[in-house]
Formats: C-alpha cells, sequence, structure tokens
C-alpha cells in the first residue's frame, strides 16, 4: 500500500507541475512596402521550442482572379502555396453547393457545429490569456503633408480601438507601446507588431478535456 500511494503521490504532483509550466505565445507580423512576414512561435520551459511558422512573403497573384501566394516554413520543411489548385478546390465547392445543396447544407450544418466548438473552446483558452509584451509601431508618409497628418491621426485611433478591445479580453503585465512615426515629404508605409502571451499549460490541458468531453456528449445527444 505504501509503495501505491507513493506512486499515487509522485503522479499528482508530477500532473501539479506539468500544470505550472507557462507556454509562450510570440506573434511578429511586419510590412515594409509591398513585402509582408509573419512569424508565430510557441515555446515553454525557457528555449524550449515547441512549434514554430513563419510566412517570409505574402504576393497577390492575378490567375483568373487575384489570390495570395506565400512559402510557409516551420522548423523542419517549407511548403509553398498553390493559387491554382486552391482555386480549383473553390469550384469543386461551388459545383457541389449547386449540384447537391442537401450535401452542402448538411456540410453547413456540421461547420456551424464545429465552429460554435471551436469558439467556446478559444474563449476558454483566452480566459487564461495574459499579454507580456505589446508593441505596434507604424510609420507612414506621403508627399503630401495634409496626407501623412490626415492618415497618421486616423491611424492613432484605429490602434487605440483595437487597443481598447484587446485589453477588454486580456490583461497586460506590461505597459502597451504604440507608436504612429508620420514621414512628411516620403512615400512610405511601414508597420510592425509584436505580442508575446503567456498561458498556463493546465488551463490549455483543462480547455481541451472539456472540448473533448462537450463533443461526446453532443455525439451521443445526436445518436
Amino acid at each position: 500500500m505504501g509503495k501505491a500511494y507513493a506512486a499515487i503521490t509522485a503522479y499528482i504532483l508530477f500532473f501539479y507541475l506539468l500544470s505550472r509550466i507557462n507556454v509562450y505565445i510570440c506573434l511578429i507580423y511586419r510590412r515594409n512596402g509591398k513585402d509582408d512576414h509573419i512569424a508565430v512561435e510557441v515555446s515553454m520551459l525557457g528555449k524550449l521550442i515547441i512549434y514554430s511558422i513563419k510566412v517570409p512573403v505574402i504576393e497577390i497573384t492575378n490567375q483568373d482572379v487575384a489570390w495570395f501566394i506565400s512559402e510557409v516554413g516551420t522548423d523542419k520543411e517549407k511548403t509553398k502555396t498553390h493559387p491554382k489548385r486552391e482555386q480549383r478546390f473553390l469550384r469543386r465547392v461551388v459545383k457541389l453547393y449547386i449540384n447537391h445543396p442537401k450535401r452542402i447544407r448538411k456540410l453547413m450544418r456540421s461547420m456551424r457545429y464545429y465552429k460554435t466548438l471551436y469558439r467556446k473552446y478559444m474563449d476558454h483558452i483566452i480566459s487564461g490569456v495574459t499579454c507580456e509584451v505589446f508593441h505596434w509601431r507604424t510609420a507612414f508618409g506621403n508627399e503630401d503633408a495634409a496626407v501623412t497628418a490626415l492618415v497618421t491621426g486616423f491611424l492613432w485611433a484605429i490602434k487605440e480601438v483595437a487597443l481598447i478591445r484587446v485589453k477588454r479580453r486580456i490583461p497586460f503585465m506590461t505597459r502597451p507601446v504604440i507608436q504612429v512615426e508620420p514621414a512628411f515629404g516620403a512615400s512610405k508605409f511601414e508597420t510592425e507588431l509584436k505580442c508575446i502571451f503567456r498561458v498556463r499549460l493546465g488551463h490549455v490541458i483543462n480547455a481541451t478535456m472539456r472540448l473533448i468531453t462537450t463533443n461526446r456528449k453532443e455525439a451521443v445527444n445526436r445518436v
């Protein structure tokens, strides 16, 4: 019995320590002229990187219709998006909707169901998230000084509104930094957003278990 109690105590202690681990999510978005750069990195225990993804450039192609193309890279591989293949898929979905409306309606009901589950899951996750770093810098310029001043004021207003909306959902551990730099007499647009969010691993596990339980209950009720 003593060994059993020791094993149970060890398991409880292990899962408690596991639940107290902080998971950090670093999000960086940078736009310079026509180039976009997106990077997401998830890490814990200092520098242990769980997952990272980088989208160095987003381009718009004009094959039939305007479409985004980019090269997405993770720690292990790089994948380039295929606009033609994605457009073919979209056309097939449209044909399916026209020729088989009942099937597409059933698919839409399933999508709405999983969308609701996903929203509840994310709401539960966000309730345990804190923002460690929030830096948002934008530089804008136009040859017309009046346009530069007008757009600068407009950008300040947008950032203030966006910051207020984020603060309503996520508490900030440090003071957020937002900047708008006017560049008079020059045509320029640059922006860089860096956010670091923190959440307990136990909170993520709890939200995932609730999602699985809810999905099972709904599946039983539908049978």
